[in-house]
Order: C-alpha cells, then sequence, then structure tokens
C-alpha cells in the first residue's frame, strides 16, 4: 500500500473527540437548531478558506471515466463496497440513534451521555492511529479487527446497557473500531487495485456517505417501527457481517 494513503487516513481531524460531545451539549443549551446553524456556519468558513489555500491541481488521463467502469468491473472491488457499506451503514444505523438508545436502557443523563461521546471520540483517535502501522505490517489483522471491533462494541453496548461500565467499554470498543475502519478499508482497496488508486479511492468515499444515508434511514424505520434499541442490534450484526466479507476479500486484495 502506497505511503500516502496510509499517512491521510492518519490525518483524520480530531474534530470526532470534541465536536460530538460538544454537540450534544449545545443541544442541551441552545436546541437542535442552534447546533444546526452553527455547524452550517463552520462549514461555510471551512469552504472558504479551502478555496482561498488549497492549490489547483490538474486532471490526469488516469482519472478518466474509462478507468472508473474498469475498477467497477472487478467482482472483488464491488464485493468489498459492499462490505464497506454494511460496516458503516450498520455503525450509523445505531450511532445516528445513540441517544434514545441509551436514554431507554440506562438512567444516564446528558452530562453522561457528552461523556460517553467523548470517550467514543478519543477511542477513535486511538483507532486512527494505530491503524496505519497495522495496514502496512498486518493489513488481514486491521482488515478483520477494526471493522468486527464496530460490531462487537454496538452488539456489546445492547447487552450491557443498563450497567454504566459495560456503556463505557462498549463505546471505547466500538470508537476504537470505527476510528480505525477508514485507514483499514482505503489500504484495503489500494491493494486490491494498485493501478487505480483514485478510482477505488472515490469508490470507497461515496459508499461512506451512502452508507450515512442508507444507516440512518434503516434506524429510523427500526426506533419507529420496533425500539430504541433494534438499531443497535441491526447495525451491529451487519458489521460483523461486512467485516466478515471484507476479511475473505482481503485473501485475495
Amino acid at each position: 500500500m502506497p505511503a500516502s494513503i496510509a499517512t491521510s487516513s492518519r490525518r483524520r481531524p480530531l474534530a470526532t473527540v470534541a465536536a460530538v460531545p460538544l454537540g450534544s451539549w449545545l443541544g442541551e443549551v441552545r436546541g437542535w437548531r442552534g447546533v444546526f446553524a452553527l455547524g452550517a456556519g463552520v462549514a461555510v468558513l471551512a469552504l472558504g478558506v479551502q478555496v482561498a489555500t488549497l492549490p489547483s491541481v490538474p486532471t490526469t488521463a488516469a482519472g478518466r471515466l474509462r478507468a472508473l467502469v474498469q475498477t467497477l468491473r472487478s467482482r472483488v472491488v464491488l464485493l468489498g463496497l459492499f462490505a464497506v457499506l454494511l460496516v458503516l451503514g450498520g455503525h450509523f444505523s445505531g450511532f445516528t440513534y445513540i441517544r434514545p438508545a441509551v436514554e431507554g436502557m440506562s438512567d444516564i443523563g446528558s452530562g453522561g451521555l457528552a461523556v460517553l461521546l467523548l470517550v467514543f471520540g478519543v477511542a477513535g483517535l486511538v483507532g486512527t492511529v494505530v491503524s496505519g502501522p497495522l495496514a502496512d505490517r498486518v493489513p488481514r489483522v486491521g482488515v478483520l479487527g477494526f471493522p468486527a471491533a464496530v460490531g462487537a462494541g454496538i452488539l456489546v453496548l445492547h447487552a450491557t446497557g443498563g450497567s454504566t461500565a459495560g456503556l463505557f467499554a462498549a463505546m471505547a470498543l466500538w470508537g476504537l473500531g470505527f476510528g480505525g475502519v477508514p485507514t483499514t478499508v482505503l489500504s484495503w482497496g489500494a491493494r486490491a487495485e494498485p493501478d487505480r488508486l483514485e478510482q477505488v479511492g472515490g469508490l470507497i468515499v461515496t459508499v461512506c456517505n451512502a452508507a450515512i444515508a442508507v444507516g440512518a434511514v434503516v434506524g429510523g424505520v427500526l426506533v419507529d417501527g420496533v425500539d430504541d434499541t433494534a438499531p443497535l442490534v441491526v447495525g451491529g450484526l451487519a458489521a460483523l457481517v461486512g467485516a466478515a466479507v471484507l476479511t475473505g476479500l482481503g485473501r485475495q486484495g
């Protein structure tokens, strides 16, 4: 795997450590509309900074549509993208509705929930840091371990939700797994399509964004139709299935 891919994945922002618990707390103080307005303002500011500072990069022959079509013809790539959709869709199915699930299983308040989300963010940062060396040295371990940790953490959270210690331990495991998924998934894609890094990387990012929408919709349907904790069960199982599929494909990548 090219070192640039692992390096760029390790440079994920520290926002997950502070933004989620901060947003939860601000939601209590100012309401969810205030949090959304603040987030939109920060996004516009970030866009302005990028437009002003990022250099223009000319297109190359490697970015042509034909290369993308050829990448999509690979059975290994298609199955890998499906596995990524399962892992991240399972994550967002549970994480989008984490608040009603946790509050329904325990007596934790808004302050405790903010701390719980902070634990998730810190664990995710640790996962991001350690995933790079694993992706370089023992890639199969990373490809299985981090997605499986996402699924296991979600299911453990559901199983031990009545225990405060169980909640925090499960959230740490979940965060650790989620933090390492981007690096290990991108490294798998680089090994599967070493001559089409831009194409496979773009497809993985596209699937990641689709997983946010799919996971949130599925979670919402489960919350409305079953109960607040159903997204945890379905999401955890989906992530474990995705981890198994991705691990099998890793032997071919």
